[in-house]
């Protein structure tokens, strides 16, 4: 992890690690989504993970095009909302995996009637969080956030969600040129399969391929020490589509703003997204 200001490494410190645990508990929790598909025998089954974001004055789910592509009035999807799920109800718009697939990215503009009914689930993320990101820190200040498939069981006939953070670092030139993923549509990161629960604080190892984290956001974390306290802000950079298990193990996702760009064309918008330097 870097000092935003000196970008020298930071080491792990308990201090630090307690910050970061509110931070994911505290922010990135309430912005995110858990998806299900309902099974031929009515049950809801985890079929992957979203960021409630705001923008324009319209509310959104963004996501990855294969989880939201499966929404349909034939085939609906679910989120979580007290007491139980709600059907998403919106208009959705996927990029066309077949024309490329290296671009997998979705947003659902949520009908207004949704609102009411996620008041006090959910926060939604609002623009000035997500920030386009072009010189990437080779330090552990990236964090995966969402609820990977394996970390849902269903305990006494209800299911029983832990979403999950994991601090990643991004892959080395060699990795891209590996997958043949192009630097900038996408972002590649090393992923050693450990993450923490954020509701027991507990470090917890992946045993099988993190299904159900596509969709979920990739944040840049920005650590600051004043030389008594830390403090950490955070920003969205991309969307995780998939994960690579062959020669070298890394998640993988797509720039923020290729996204955003496409919400504002679809949608009539006009606002603009700063880079980070």
């Amino acid at each position: 992890m870097t000092h935003p200001e000196s970008f020298e490494k930071v080491s792990f410190t308990p201090e630090l690690d307690k910050v970061l645990d509110q931070l994911m508990g505290h922010e990135f929790l309430p912005h995110t989504c858990q998806i299900f598909e309902r099974t031929t025998d009515a049950k809801m089954k985890p079929f992957g993970s979203g960021v409630m974001a705001l923008l324009g004055g319209s509310y959104y789910i963004l996501t990855a095009s294969h989880v939201a592509e499966y929404l349909t009035d034939e085939t609906p999807l679910f989120i979580r909302r007290a007491g139980g799920y709600i059907s998403i109800i919106g208009d959705v718009r996927v990029t066309d995996l077949d024309k490329n697939n290296e671009i997998d990215l979705a947003y659902i503009k949520l009908s207004p009637e949704l609102l009411p009914i996620l008041e006090g689930g959910y926060r939604f993320l609002p623009l000035s969080k997500i920030r386009k990101h072009s010189n990437l820190f080779y330090a552990t200040q990236y964090c995966v956030f969402g609820y990977p498939q394996d970390s849902t069981k269903e305990i006494d006939g209800k299911l029983e969600s832990q979403a999950e953070g994991y601090f990643v670092e991004p892959s080395k030139e060699r990795v891209y040129q590996h997958y043949k993923y192009d630097p900038t549509a996408c972002f590649v990161l090393d992923f050693k399969g450990k993450g923490k629960d954020v509701r027991t604080g507990i470090d917890r190892k992946v045993t099988t391929q993190p299904h159900g984290l596509s969709g979920c956001g990739l944040w840049l974390t920005l650590p600051s020490y004043n030389g008594k306290d830390w403090t950490v802000d955070y920003r969205l950079i991309g969307i995780m589509t998939e994960f690579k298990n062959g020669k070298y193990f890394c998640l993988v996702g797509n720039r923020i703003e290729l996204l955003i760009n496409a919400i504002q064309e679809f949608e009539g918008l006009d606002f603009k997204t700063k880079p980070i330097a």
